[in-house]
């Protein structure tokens, strides 16, 4: 009686997970929020995090550009900091994070961003925000990241903010 019970479980659990793309953020079986280090079983999909790089220049000072599609969390963010660790051993690092595909992001990401624009600057280096979806603009100003971090509305303000140092 006990593992029909647990089949039937499993099975609203398997067709949950299969189901269409959620607009909220993603939770484990059952509505759990992960827990740091957790990794979900085969077969479960973790949300899709993305990050392209390009360069563009600003008055002949390099800028480096990384575009963050998907949900930045506690499963994604050692991909984002890999990334910035790698650029923040260059000559004045500078950076603009495009967010305009950015579909959530969480305190473990928030901690990340603060960590390394910390180390940039300690490099003459920066760390600025550009294109936030308004819920993830609200959440940054609630918290007071906006005083940390420099945002702007567009890319082209973001990459010509560094042309002035």
């Amino acid at each position: 009686m006990a593992i029909a019970k647990v089949r039937e479980r499993l099975a609203r659990i398997q067709a949950e997970l299969e189901g269409a793309e959620r607009e909220e953020p993603w939770r484990c079986p059952g509505g759990r929020t992960p827990v740091v280090g957790w990794r979900p079983r085969k077969g479960v999909r973790v949300p899709d995090f993305k990050i392209d790089q390009s360069t563009r220049d600003a008055s002949g000072r390099s800028v480096r550009v990384l575009n963050l599609k998907g949900q930045l969390d506690a499963h994604t963010f050692p991909d984002l900091q890999r990334e910035l660790e790698a650029l923040v051993s260059g000559d004045t690092p500078r950076v603009v994070l495009d967010c305009s595909s950015l579909d959530y992001i969480s305190s473990a990401g928030l901690g990340v961003l603060k960590k390394m624009t910390r180390e940039f600057r300690g490099k003459q280096g920066d760390i600025r925000l550009a294109q936030l979806p308004p819920k993830i603009d609200n959440v940054v100003s609630l918290l007071g990241f906006s005083q940390v971090l420099r945002t702007f509305k567009g890319l082209d303000e973001a990459v010509k903010s560094y042309e002035g140092e």
